[in-house]
C-alpha cells in the first residue's frame, strides 16, 4: 500500500526582521531592540543544534524531499507566545504581518507549504477579519472548529461534522444549514456521505 507522508506539525523559524519587513505603518518604524512577542529564554528553533534554518520555502522544500515527505503544514514559532501579548492593537499588527511573511516567503514557494494563520485572539472580530484575509487572499490551510454556520459556510471548502469524538458526514459549503445542525446535533440526514 503506497501512501504520502505529511508533516503535520512544521514550524517556520521565523525572524523579527522577517516579520517587520511586513508590518503596516505606523508599526514598520518600531526599532528591532526588544523581542515583538514574550519569550520564556528556551531556544525553540534550535538551529544549528538539532534544527535546521526553516525560515524560506526553498528551505522548507529541501527538507521535504531530504524526508521523501509529499506536503508540510505550516506553524508560527516565535508567534507562538502571540497570545501572551496585553496590547491587542499590537496582536493584530503582529498576526498580519506574520501571516503576510508567511505566503510571501514560504507557502508561495509551492503547493506543497501550506501555512496555518496566526490570529489575534485578544480581538475576537479583528481575528476572524485576519481568518478571512488568510483564508481568501493568503490561501492557509485552516482547521475551523466553530458551531457558527455561517462562519462554517463563508469560510470553508470542505466541512467535516463530528459527534461524540467521531467524524459522521464530510460535506462542500453548498450544505444546508439544517443538514448540518441535525447533523451536529446526531441525527443522520439523506445529504451525508
Amino acid at each position: 500500500m503506497a501512501f504520502e507522508i505529511i508533516d503535520g506539525d512544521g514550524h517556520v523559524t521565523e525572524t523579527w526582521e522577517q516579520i517587520a519587513a511586513h508590518l503596516d505603518e505606523p508599526y514598520r518604524k518600531r526599532p528591532l531592540l526588544t523581542p515583538f512577542f514574550p519569550q520564556d529564554a528556551w531556544d525553540r528553533r534550535l538551529i544549528g543544534t538539532k534544527g535546521n534554518w526553516a525560515g524560506d520555502g526553498k528551505s522548507w522544500l529541501e527538507a521535504l524531499d531530504a524526508g521523501g515527505m509529499a506536503m508540510a503544514v505550516l506553524y508560527p514559532t516565535l508567534g507562538l507566545f502571540n497570545a501572551f501579548l496585553r496590547d491587542a492593537e499590537w496582536a493584530v499588527a503582529l498576526c498580519r504581518a506574520y501571516n503576510t511573511m508567511l505566503h510571501k516567503e514560504i507557502t508561495s514557494a509551492s503547493p506543497r507549504l501550506k501555512g496555518v494563520a496566526l490570529l489575534p485572539l485578544q480581538d475576537p472580530k479583528a481575528a476572524a477579519d485576519e481568518l478571512r484575509r488568510a483564508v481568501r487572499e493568503l490561501g492557509v490551510a485552516i482547521l475551523l472548529v466553530s458551531f457558527e454556520l455561517d462562519e462554517i459556510l463563508s469560510l470553508s471548502d470542505r466541512i467535516l461534522v463530528m459527534y461524540e469524538g467521531r467524524i459522521v458526514a464530510e460535506h462542500t459549503p453548498d450544505v444546508s444549514e439544517s443538514v448540518l445542525g441535525v447533523e451536529m446535533m446526531g441525527g443522520r440526514s439523506a445529504a451525508a456521505v
